[in-house]
C-alpha cells in the first residue's frame, strides 16, 4: 500500500501538467497490467503452498532492486500544511466520490467475483479467471482516457464514463453464462479504471505538495 501512495505522488510530482492525461494513463495502464496479472498466478500455481507467496516476494524485491539507483532523482516529499480529509473532501468532492467508487467496485470484484461465480455454476478456475478480465479492462482505455482528459477536461469525461459504467454493470447479470458476459466484465474493469485515472489527473491539476 505505502509502495503504492509513493508512486502515485512522485509520478504527479514530476509530471508537467500539459502531457499530465497521458502520461498518467500509461501509468495507470501500467498498474493494471499487474493486477490483472496477480490473480492469473493463483489460477496458474494453484492457493496452496510457499509458491505463490514466493513469487510475490520476488516481485517485491524487484520494486527494491528498481528503487535503489533511482532514488536520488525522486522528488522530495516536503511537508507542507495540510488538510483534514473532511475538509479536502470539501475542496474536491468529485475527486474523492470518484475514487471512493473505483475503491469500492474494485473490492467487490476481488472479494466477491470468485463467490458469484461459483454460485453462477463456474469453476473455480473460470471465477479467478473472471477477476482478472475486469482487471484486464483497466488497461483497455486509459492512454487514450488521459489524451482525452487533456483536449476536453476531465469532468466531463468523468460524467460520462460514470454513466456508461451503471449500464455496463446493470447489463452484466443479465449475460451470465453468455460469450457477453465476458465482454462486459472488461467494459466494466475500464470504466472503473477510468475514473481513477481520471481523479488522479484532476488531482494533480489541482493540488500540490
Amino acid at each position: 500500500g505505502m509502495t503504492y501512495v509513493l508512486s502515485e505522488s512522485w509520478v504527479n510530482m514530476l509530471t508537467p501538467d500539459r502531457i499530465r492525461g497521458r502520461v498518467m494513463g500509461v501509468y495507470a495502464t501500467i498498474a493494471s497490467l499487474g493486477f490483472a496479472v496477480g490473480p492469473l498466478i493463483i489460477a496458474t500455481f494453484g492457493s496452496e503452498g510457499v509458491l505463490p507467496f514466493a513469487m510475490i516476494s520476488v516481485v517485491m524485491l524487484s520494486c527494491i532492486l528498481i528503487a535503489i539507483p533511482i532514488r536520488r532523482k525522486l522528488p522530495p516529499i516536503v511537508h507542507e500544511q495540510g488538510a483534514s480529509i473532511r475538509s479536502f473532501a470539501r475542496m474536491a468532492p468529485t475527486i474523492v466520490i470518484a475514487i471512493a467508487a473505483f475503491s469500492m467496485m474494485e473490492g467487490s470484484v476481488v472479494g466477491l467475483m470468485p463467490l458469484y461465480g461459483q454460485s453462477a455454476g463456474m469453476t473455480e478456475t473460470s471465477a479467478i479467471l473472471a477477476i482478472s478480465v475486469v482487471l484486464a479492462g483497466y488497461m483497455g482505455p486509459q492512454i487514450p482516457i488521459g489524451w482525452l482528459a487533456e483536449k476536453t477536461g476531465e469532468r466531463v469525461l468523468l460524467i460520462t464514463v460514470a454513466v456508461f459504467g451503471v449500464i455496463v454493470s446493470l447489463a452484466n447479470p443479465m449475460a451470465a453464462g453468455t460469450t457477453l458476459f465476458w465482454i462486459l466484465l472488461f467494459l466494466w474493469g475500464s470504466c472503473g479504471a477510468a475514473l481513477y485515472t481520471l481523479a488522479l489527473i484532476e488531482l494533480g491539476n489541482r493540488f500540490t505538495g
